[in-house]
């Protein structure tokens, strides 16, 4: 299967590697890391902090675009989702000599699915929130990449999720001619 490294066949049937490949010495300076995994890059601290730092600016970066269009899940709720799901990615890996990182991997998709259904409601004839539910599993799924060292990817990643939405909000205003009614404001000391 992988030449000379050990594997460990997760539940749902994926081949993933027990240990991180070796770079060589001179890695770090052609690049090659940044787009692979960040813990092969950096050593530990700084690996950690690095990716933290990254999915910090990745939910943030997806965060805004709800926070313009006054949308209920804004800056803090992504920003802290997209952590959320990088420290227990990262924390999958601590475990995953001794036991199975993907369940933790599944109990992240679980439990952004319930927080998203959440974010969907009905409103007279009409369902809201699609958008923003989804905003929510993406930022998750980001948060999850990130964790796994992947901070290139998932930087990237969050730069076309936001231009997909403020391409797709252009579109329905501009071609479609579709008007989102204006939401209320926030109440003093609401968050």
């Amino acid at each position: 299967m992988l030449a000379g490294l050990d594997v460990v066949v997760a539940q749902i049937g994926t081949v993933v590697p027990a240990t991180t490949p070796a770079l060589p010495e001179t890695a770090h300076l052609s690049g090659a890391a940044w787009w692979g995994d960040m813990h092969v890059f950096f050593p530990s601290p700084w690996s950690e902090i690095v990716i933290v730092a990254a999915s910090f600016v990745c939910g943030t970066l997806l965060g805004s675009e709800r926070e313009a269009r006054r949308k209920p899940a804004g800056m803090r709720t992504l920003a802290l989702i997209c952590l959320g799901s990088t420290i227990f990615t990262m924390c999958s890996l601590l475990v995953a000599p001794r036991g199975d990182a993907g369940r933790i991997a599944a109990g992240i998709v679980t439990g952004i699915g319930f927080l998203g259904a959440g974010a969907i409601l009905r409103d007279g004839g009409k369902v809201v929130g699609l958008t923003t539910a989804a905003t929510i599993w993406v930022g998750a799924a980001i948060g999850v990449l990130a964790g796994l060292g992947y901070v290139a990817g998932s930087i990237a990643l969050s730069i076309v999720v936001r231009a997909t939405l403020r391409l797709h909000t252009t579109i329905e205003h501009k071609v479609l001619g579709i008007e989102e009614p204006e939401p209320p404001p926030n109440e003093p000391g609401q968050t």
